[in-house]
Order: C-alpha cells, then structure tokens, then sequence
C-alpha cells in the first residue's frame, strides 16, 4: 500500500522529508527523522576558490547562502564543525537505545560521492564514527542490564546494482532477499555471534 503525506512547511520552509507531524524538534522521538551535516571545504577545494553554498541557520533550517530565501527543513542540521560524538548522540543514540529494548532501527548515510558518509559512519581512530559509538553503546547496555540475555550477530553485506553481496563471505554473491513469518531476511548471509565491541569491529574491518 502507498502512503501520500502533504509536504509540511514551517514559516513557508518546505521539507524534504515527508510527515504529516507538525514541525519541531520533539519529532526526534518520531519513527523517521532526516538529519543533514554537511563537511567544511576540503584543502583542494579552497585551492580551487570554491565556496560554501549552504549554511545552517539554527539547529533546523538549511539555507542557501546565495540566496537565503531558499532554506529546507529538516529535524536536525549539522554544521561543519559539529563533532560526530554530537551527530551521534543527536541522531543515532535513540535508535541504538531502543533497538536494545527489540525495536527494529536502521541507521544510514546517504549522499554523493566525497560527501563525508565513510567518514561519518565509520570514522578513524582519531575520530570514531556513527557505527563505533553503536557498537560501544549496545555491549554498555548488555553490561548494565544482568537480568536480561543478549545475543548479538553480526552481518555485512553490499547492495550495488541490486545484487546483494555477503561482504563476510566471498562465496556469498547474488543473493536473495527472502521474506516469511518472521519478516525479510537475506538468504544465505552469514551471522557471526559477537562477543565485545573489538569483535565487531574486526569483523567489519574484514568486510571492509
């Protein structure tokens, strides 16, 4: 079934992301929030005379630094200096947190080439990014909850061209998404049962 949402707008902004939730920054809590951060110009770039051309104007509203009656809304913007500690603890911790509780919650960077996603979502030592800071937390909430028992697996896989690749598993190429009572699985993927924070983390390195 297909859903049409009315395009919100906050003082004649328009959003991107569709919502028929009044605009604020209580959507946070919602099922689907948009977040945008956006990189400062690289050393190349500024060699090049190139210039910024989007600006944050507040913690919400993204504006054209051109023109500034052009602007987009979204739940949360990032500015160039805003550490990836912030990102994440902005817009990734909650969806960490409750997929702890057994709600289901994705996480995903999504942008043009050079944009900042690897840097972003996987960080260096220097700076750990989105997916370190998840991993950290989850086996935090483990230790702090003794009555419960967890069991964490691990997937990697790659979707390019609609070809889905268990990046685990060299052998695990082409393969099909299932679907039965339990929801939609990858047939075939591998699992790796984790058991600390530097296990995953090698096992995503692997798949790197």
């Amino acid at each position: 079934m297909e859903e049409h949402f009315p395009e919100p707008s906050v003082n004649n902004l328009t959003s991107p992301s569709p919502s028929n939730i009044p605009f604020t920054v209580d959507r946070l809590t919602e099922n689907v929030t948009v977040t945008v951060r956006f990189r400062p110009l690289s050393p190349r770039e500024i060699r090049r005379g190139e210039e910024i051309a989007w600006y944050a104007d507040g913690e919400t509203i993204l504006r054209n630094e051109e023109n500034s009656s052009i602007a987009y809304a979204y739940d949360r913007v990032f500015g160039p200096t805003t550490t990836t500690r912030h990102v994440y603890d902005i817009a990734a911790q909650h969806v960490v947190s409750s997929a702890m509780e057994g709600i289901n919650g994705t996480i995903f960077a999504y942008g043009v080439t050079s944009s900042g996603k690897t840097h972003t979502m996987h960080g260096d030592q220097r700076s750990p990014g989105i997916i370190p800071f998840a991993v950290k937390d989850a086996f935090s909430i483990i230790q702090e909850t003794p009555n419960r028992e967890f069991l964490l697996r691990v997937s990697y896989l790659e979707i390019y061209n609609e070809v889905v690749n268990d990046l685990l598993n060299p052998a695990g190429q082409n393969l099909r998404i299932r679907e039965d009572s339990q929801g939609a699985f990858v047939e075939g993927i591998t699992e790796e049962v984790v058991l600390s924070p530097a296990h995953v983390l090698s096992l995503i390195a692997a798949g790197e």
